[in-house]
């Protein structure tokens, strides 16, 4: 028996020492990276904030309806055009409403010099883009709600401080933000709303901050933070049940906080390819 016993240990250590001389780690890790790349199509994310009305607590200052305005918001969308050559465009807009915004856009194709105000950056900036580079318009958005209030009234109720030593530090770049809103170019401000940096912002303060918000035993503000999750993940289905090819070249031109989750899913995805957006908002 002692003598089987050694046998199944010999050969299990010469199986062993074979593999791991056979084993060439840099060959595999190569191997591994190639695997996980897929051939998916090209995505532009764009952030963008609400340029008509808009149910945000945070509303923009930037008057879309001065000419300068207009003359800046034309030229973005002919260089998005030209430079990204979309095919198709996603925009936020229910999908309940895609006739109704397909009415206006084929109205807005029969006379273009009326410039459309449909959701705002719908009508102003996507109608044009899809206009000058023949891309089609995908309504893709999810409506949900989310109780943010309670959640500040129960951080100041257990003296909980992190939420405001965040926006503490952040104040002096923020001021200088919403005064950028009056005086920056339209491209320039496109440019700062899409740095990883403001991107990352704007998915905290609308989701990751409210997890640090609970009572014992209670899960207030982490409950909140996966409402807000929870939409972007309904929306993200939505652009999923697209019927996008590898060959597309997709502009998704969406609120801030919604671009930065799909940065975060489609990162993980086998479908999308992100592109930089800073790439097509040089001057």
């Amino acid at each position: 028996m002692r003598t089987l016993i050694l046998s199944i240990a010999f050969i299990a250590t010469a199986t062993f020492t074979t593999y791991a001389q056979d084993f060439n780690e840099e060959q595999f890790l190569q191997q591994s990276k190639e695997a996980f790349q897929f051939d998916g199509a090209d995505v532009l994310l764009l952030g963008t904030w609400h340029m008509g009305y808009t149910s945000d607590a945070n509303k923009s200052s930037y008057d879309a309806s001065l000419p300068q305005r207009r003359d800046e918001i034309a030229e973005l969308a002919v260089q998005l055009a030209s430079q990204f050559k979309p095919t198709k465009i996603l925009v936020e807009v229910t999908p309940e409403e895609q006739q109704t915004m397909d009415s206006l856009y084929a109205a807005y194709l029969k006379n273009p010099k009326k410039i459309s105000t449909y959701h705002g950056e719908v009508g102003l900036l996507a109608f044009q883009i899809a206009r000058a580079s023949g891309a089609t318009l995908h309504a893709i958005d999810h409506k949900m709600g989310y109780d943010y209030n309670s959640i500040a009234q129960l951080a100041a109720a257990t003296g909980n401080t992190i939420m405001q030593d965040y926006y503490g530090q952040l104040m002096p770049v923020l001021g200088q933000a919403q005064q950028l809103e009056k005086t920056a170019s339209t491209k320039q401000l496109y440019r700062f709303t899409n740095t990883p940096e403001y991107l990352s912002f704007l998915k905290n303060v609308n989701a990751d901050l409210m997890t640090y918000v609970n009572t014992d035993d209670n899960f207030e503000g982490a409950d909140t933070a996966a409402d807000f999750y929870k939409r972007n993940l309904r929306i993200f289905a939505n652009i999923n049940r697209l019927e996008i090819t590898p060959e597309d070249r997709v502009l998704v031109l969406n609120g801030g906080a919604h671009v930065a989750f799909f940065h975060e899913f489609m990162k993980n995805s086998p479908r999308y390819n992100v592109v930089d957006a800073q790439e097509f908002l040089r001057d």
